[in-house]
């Protein structure tokens, strides 16, 4: 027995209404993330700074090259 999908070619029009309401929902999603990644950032660099301070006190040059490619 073979069973044959026929995909249908008539797209659905989306009112210009939805589209916006769409537009602005991602536009809001967007900014969210955005502003979530700059507040995990800076915690990722506090973390990291605190992990070279602990394990690499005695190289404070290394530190500072490090911690100005960072900035």
């Amino acid at each position: 027995m073979t069973i044959y999908i026929i995909a249908s070619t008539v797209v659905p029009r989306i009112s210009s209404d939805w589209k916006k309401l769409a537009d602005s929902a991602i536009t809001d999603f967007m900014r969210t993330l955005h502003s979530l990644s700059e507040k995990q950032l800076v915690q990722v660099q506090q973390i990291q700074k605190e992990f070279q301070n602990e394990h690499f006190q005695m190289e404070g040059l290394s530190l500072l090259i490090v911690e100005d490619l960072t900035v």
